[in-house]
């Protein structure tokens, strides 16, 4: 695969956030065993309560179970050294290296402009290629209900840390706020496609973060989307997927009596 044409001046400090929760400690072995084996930058976590023992390859900081989520992050962001963040959850499973030469040179990009972030996957509801910012990176509609999303995204640290303090999300779910406060702030951003096939119904896969988009959908194991790459890493982990449950079909939801760990 050919990198995009930037021309990399320097080495930036960029780390992983991951947003995490003890109730999703079921999904740790399997989503911080694939960071471990695909990801060559700094991994931080911010959860509610540490891991007494396991992860030692990877920063935790804890938050307060009783905050709003965004005092959760920001809390987290204020113990965070690095001046560009990815936002994570772990449900995120790798399956593929992370071209961490190209994150440098995204990064690059976000410094030589206003542009907020970069979003490392084509995801969302509209996401045109007609108003490209540079090589393979497309200008995201900052109208539209993509102006924010969940999804794997370089950020500049100083924009999400004034975004989340700006919204005051209570919980952590999408919505029509996180969008307005992008507009309210006049943050924008971009979105990376590298000519990636469609994966589902609302994105595509991506080159440069090869993540599944996501592993865990109502509660269950996402093996609708990713059969193959899913059930690879479930036998991988040895997971026994029918504590969750499997997610087969769109429109599938989680048992309750039988689903755990959902956020």
């Amino acid at each position: 695969m050919k990198s995009p044409f930037f021309t990399e001046t320097k080495e930036h400090a960029i780390a992983l956030i991951t947003y995490t929760h003890t109730n999703c400690k079921d999904v740790w072995p399997l989503y911080f065993g694939q960071l471990e084996e695909h990801l060559q930058i700094p991994s931080i976590a911010f959860s509610n309560e540490p891991p007494e023992e396991g992860y030692e390859n990877h920063q935790w900081i804890k938050y307060n179970d009783d905050h709003p989520y965004h005092q959760q992050y920001v809390s987290g962001l204020e113990h965070v050294k690095e001046d560009f963040v990815i936002y994570a959850q772990e449900d995120f499973f790798l399956y593929a290296d992370v071209d961490v030469k190209v994150l440098q040179q995204y990064a690059d990009f976000l410094e030589n402009s206003d542009y907020s972030y970069v979003r490392l996957i084509r995801a969302g509801y509209s996401t045109p290629l007609n108003k490209p910012a540079q090589s393979n990176l497309y200008e995201v509609d900052m109208g539209s209900n993509d102006a924010f999303s969940m999804q794997a995204t370089l950020w500049k640290k100083s924009d999400i840390k004034k975004l989340y303090s700006h919204v005051k999300s209570e919980k952590w779910l999408e919505g029509d706020h996180w969008n307005e406060g992008c507009r309210q702030l006049d943050i924008k951003g971009v979105f990376a496609y590298n000519g990636e096939n469609p994966r589902g119904k609302f994105h595509y896969d991506s080159r440069i973060f090869p993540y599944i988009c996501t592993g865990i959908v109502k509660g269950l194991w996402n093996t609708n989307e990713y059969p193959q790459v899913m059930r690879h890493l479930l036998k991988k982990y040895n997971i026994d997927s029918s504590i969750r449950g499997e997610r087969t079909v769109y429109g599938q939801r989680g048992n309750k009596s039988t689903v755990w760990g959902v956020k």
